[in-house]
C-alpha cells in the first residue's frame, strides 16, 4: 500500500513540475514577443526619422 502511495505522490509532483515549466515557457514567450515588437519599432523610427 505504501508503494502505491509513494508512486502516486511522485506522479502528482512530476505533473505539477511539468505544468509549472510549461507555464513559465508561455509567460517567457509572451514577454519576448513584446520585446521584439519594441525593438522593431525603435529600429524603424531610427531608420526612417528624417532629422
Amino acid at each position: 500500500m505504501k508503494i502505491y502511495k509513494k508512486k502516486s505522490v511522485l506522479a502528482i509532483l512530476t505533473i505539477l513540475i511539468i505544468l509549472c515549466f510549461l507555464l513559465y515557457l508561455r509567460i517567457h514567450e509572451e514577454n519576448n514577443k513584446y520585446l521584439k515588437d519594441m525593438k522593431y519599432f525603435i529600429n524603424t523610427v531610427e531608420e526612417n526619422y528624417p532629422y
